[in-house]
Order: C-alpha cells, then sequence, then structure tokens
C-alpha cells in the first residue's frame, strides 16, 4: 500500500526574509507553499525560507530561450518526509545544486550596497521507493534520484488525471485547483514531482535540503519565466526573492511591461551606470560591456577582481555552464502577495528586457508568445 504524504508544497514564489534586508518574524510571514508530512504526521512542519538563482540566456531563434533555475528550502519539524510540485514549460534537465551559491550572491549583494556599487531602486514522505509508471491521462517523461530526492517529470493529458497520479503516488491531490492545472495542461507544460527522503528535520531545526538546478527551455525569446500561479492555492500572503542573471537590463517600471506592475521591485542591479568605464590601459572596457561582469573570470574580471574572493562557487557554476560570457544580476523581489491576486493572473511571473521605447512589445509578450497577457495587472 503506498504510503500517503500530506500536502505537496507548491513551489513558485521564494521567500527570504534577511535577502530583502528587513526582519519578518517567521510566525507571521509564510513561504509560497502548504508543507505537511505523511498522513498522521501532527507536528509542526513549516518553510522557513526558499531562494531562487535564475540565469537567463535569450535566443535569436522562436522557443530556444534557455534558463537555469536553481531553487531552495529549508523546512523544520519532526518528519524528514515531504514533496513539492514545480511547473515548467518544458521537461527540464534536473541536478544537484551547491547551497553556497544563495550565500555567496546575498554576501555580494550586500557588499556592493555597502559600498554604493548597485543601483537601489526606488520602494514601491514518502516511503524510500521512487514513483510509479504512467497511467492513464499521465505521461511520466522521466523518473531519477536527484541528491536526496526523487524526482519524477510528468506531463497531464487529460482532466484530473494529475491528482489521480498523485493520489496513486502517495501524495494528498491538489485541492481547489482545478483550473490553474487546467491552465498548465492546455499551455502543454509539465509538473516535476520532487519526494524528499533525507532532510532528516528535526523539531526546531532547520533542515538546509540541496538546492535543485532546473535548465529548460522557456518555449520564447526574451523573457524570463518564473512559475507563481500554484502559488494562488495557499491561504496566506508570501514574499518573492530572486537573484537574475541576464544579458540585458531588465524592465523594473518601463512602459507596461515593468515588473512593478506586477507587485515586484529591486534592490539591487550591476547596471552600466554603476561601474566606472577604462577605456585605455590595463583592464579596459568597451563601454558597451561596462556593468556586464565575467562571472566565470571573477579574478580577473574588472569589475569583480575585488569581490572575487566571496564567491568562489558561482565563479565556478559559470566557469562550468558559461566561461566567458558577460551577465547582469538584478535582485528582483517583493513582499506580502495576496495568492487571490495571483490566481487572477493570466499567466507566471514573466520578467521584461528594457527595450528602447516605452511602447515596444517584448517578443514573447507578442501574439503567438508564451508570456502574451503577462503584463496584465488586477
Amino acid at each position: 500500500m503506498v504510503e500517503r504524504i500530506g500536502r505537496c508544497i507548491f513551489w513558485s514564489g521564494v521567500f527570504s526574509a534577511t535577502a530583502f534586508y528587513v526582519s519578518c518574524p517567521s510566525g507571521v510571514v509564510r513561504a509560497d507553499g502548504h508543507v505537511k508530512g505523511p498522513v498522521g504526521y501532527e507536528g509542526s512542519l513549516e518553510e522557513r525560507s526558499q531562494e531562487a538563482i535564475i540565469i537567463f540566456e535569450e535566443s535569436e531563434e522562436i522557443g530556444r530561450a534557455e534558463e537555469d533555475m536553481i531553487l531552495k528550502i529549508a523546512v523544520a519539524g519532526q518528519t524528514d518526509r515531504f514533496a513539492w510540485i514545480v511547473p515548467f514549460p518544458s521537461e527540464p534537465k534536473v541536478t544537484p545544486a551547491d547551497g553556497k551559491l544563495f550565500k555567496e550572491l546575498y554576501d555580494y549583494v550586500a557588499f556592493r550596497l555597502r559600498t554604493g556599487k548597485g543601483v537601489v531602486a526606488k520602494k514601491k514522505g514518502l516511503g524510500g521507493g521512487g514513483f510509479g509508471g504512467g497511467e492513464g491521462g499521465v505521461d511520466v517523461l522521466s523518473r531519477e534520484p536527484v541528491g536526496v530526492y526523487d524526482v519524477a517529470t510528468v506531463r497531464e493529458n487529460e482532466p484530473g488525471a494529475l491528482n489521480e497520479w498523485l493520489d496513486a503516488e502517495g501524495y494528498e491531490p491538489i485541492e481547489n485547483g482545478d483550473d490553474v492545472i487546467s491552465e498548465y495542461r492546455e499551455k502543454g507544460y509539465v509538473f516535476c514531482c520532487i519526494k524528499v527522503s533525507e532532510a532528516h528535520a528535526a523539531e526546531r531545526e532547520e533542515a538546509n535540503l540541496h538546492p535543485l538546478r532546473f535548465r529548460f527551455l522557456t518555449g520564447g525569446r526574451d523573457s524570463v519565466y518564473f512559475p507563481m500561479k500554484l502559488t494562488s492555492l495557499q491561504d496566506e500572503r508570501f514574499h518573492v526573492n530572486l537573484y537574475v542573471f541576464t544579458r540585458r537590463e531588465l524592465n523594473d517600471r518601463h512602459g507596461p511591461f515593468g515588473f512593478e506592475r506586477r507587485g515586484f521591485h529591486s534592490t539591487f542591479s550591476d547596471s552600466w551606470e554603476t561601474w566606472p568605464v577604462h577605456t585605455e590601459g590595463p583592464g579596459a572596457t568597451e563601454p558597451r560591456t561596462a556593468g556586464r561582469p565575467v562571472w566565470s573570470d571573477a579574478e580577473h574580471d574588472l569589475y569583480l577582481r575585488d569581490v572575487a574572493g566571496k564567491i568562489p562557487t558561482v565563479t565556478s557554476l559559470f566557469r562550468e555552464a558559461y566561461p566567458g560570457e558577460r551577465f547582469i544580476l538584478t535582485t528582483v523581489g517583493a513582499s506580502y502577495l495576496e495568492p487571490a491576486d495571483i490566481r487572477k493572473w493570466p499567466s507566471d511571473l514573466w520578467i521584461f528586457p528594457r527595450l528602447g521605447s516605452r511602447r515596444a512589445i517584448p517578443l514573447d509578450a507578442r501574439h503567438g508568445g508564451p508570456a502574451r497577457g503577462a503584463n496584465a495587472t488586477k
């Protein structure tokens, strides 16, 4: 008999009180999902923090933009078994990631803000077994162990099939979420279903699980994707904090496609305006590359060499995946988002590039694009 897992984590928003440089009591602020242990577990099991790192590569080819999304969660409670679900536009490649990435980026942003080199924007259970095979209206696209997790990627083909599959696998079905699930099904999205079996969370202690790295195609060309619609199924407000690496500056408040229209804001950006430009002598840099560091070579990069010792794990990640390439880092966050408001959104969160004209429409927001209608607000 399959052991029943008390509700899945609906991973979409990302909570990190310290990343906002504010103090939020854990009893007041909750993250994006409903975290519960197996049936019969009556102790406390709460999400304490979540963070995400996104590395985005645009594409000139339709549908070929690629994104790395690294997700982390910390929980506290008496159970070592729980689960969550993450929706994606396409089947992701899932690998473990190093938790040091988050501390290094936190320290980096804190240092830059402290020394003035950065823009401060205006404030506005699972048993030991794996997953079963596909049944009926659910296709199991992949299934494999990833670190301490068992990860299955599935696609729902007909209404109600995902909940039937979750029930058969020991999850509790997603309650009152048929409309949200149908949105993903109609767009052909997939769901990463992640079982955690070795968290070993003790009462009143945090279990800092190693992050997971998801690499996937967004289905678009120029805009960053982050899943949020499943967040609307929770009851309490939540916070989001993202470290976003892109080739171009992000649109915060420029025209109708700025992310501030969604209630988000930026506390920091490695933008062109914040960096001195040396056009002669050692370290000479063309003005067009200023503010776009080569993260894979922090020791020699004009803008990162003073903090290279703080970000060795970040440097290693970029050296492995993006050698010699330039990225702008921008923090994107929001406080006390209302789940009921998120449910009214026409899509997940899409973050657009800053364009030359306020009337310009990002490629992915145009007719036929994956982010069409994403700029609509309440």
